[in-house]
């Protein structure tokens, strides 16, 4: 009689045991994904007509895999140049100033990194980048998504001579000639020696 008393209590201990493992495993196979998006660029500000980096940083810090859907969109400046893109192990396209990345697969934990080339145009203003990733995985959508973007804005300034700087195709603006400045006193006087060898000549 005891014996059967124990070993009904023992059957009772290891079922509970059983089912609170169970649980605990259920719940955490049913985390969804959670993608987190940070950006770098670098600095607050860079020169008129340079080249500079955005890289993007995708994780995720869920607790199921993002599938293949998944994807980062970017919304680029309305000004500037892209000069390229590198993703790992897969191709981004542009589409005026959208550019989608497949993220392919991101377990948990998992990171996908986009750079993005730069050119920043040839007059002073305030450029503004946006990325967004998005996925469906096997747990389903996620469902924080306070994460999910990021947005950094960039002064594009002139150099500290206040001239701008030259672009890639070789044309320049208003003080520069190339790579060497040619700054407008200089002009003014050479124009005041021609003057001047002009005026001795009618004297």
């Amino acid at each position: 009689m005891k014996l059967t008393k124990k070993f009904s209590q023992l059957t009772a201990f290891s079922a509970l045991l059983l089912l609170g493992t169970t649980t605990n495993l259920f719940a955490a196979a049913s985390l969804p994904p959670d993608l987190e998006v940070k950006i770098t660029q670098g600095g607050e500000s860079v020169t008129t007509g340079s080249i500079f980096s955005y890289i993007i940083v995708i994780t995720n810090i869920g607790g199921e895999l993002a599938a293949n859907n998944a994807v980062l969109d970017v919304i680029l400046p309305t000004a500037g140049t892209v000069i390229g893109t590198t993703q790992d192990g897969d191709t981004c396209l542009q589409t005026g100033t959208d550019v989608s990345c497949p993220l392919g697969n991101l377990n948990d934990g998992d990171q996908a990194t986009v750079e993005i080339q730069f050119q920043a145009p040839n007059t002073p203003t305030l450029l503004s980048l946006t990325a967004e990733a998005s996925e469906s995985g096997s747990a389903g959508p996620e469902t924080n998504f306070d994460n999910n973007s990021a947005t950094v804005e960039t002064e594009v300034v002139t150099d500290d001579d206040g001239n701008n700087v030259v672009d890639n195709n070789g044309g320049c603006s208003l003080g520069t000639s190339g790579n060497f400045a040619f700054p407008l006193w200089h002009l003014a006087s050479i124009a005041g020696l021609i003057g001047l060898r002009w005026t001795r000549r009618r004297s």
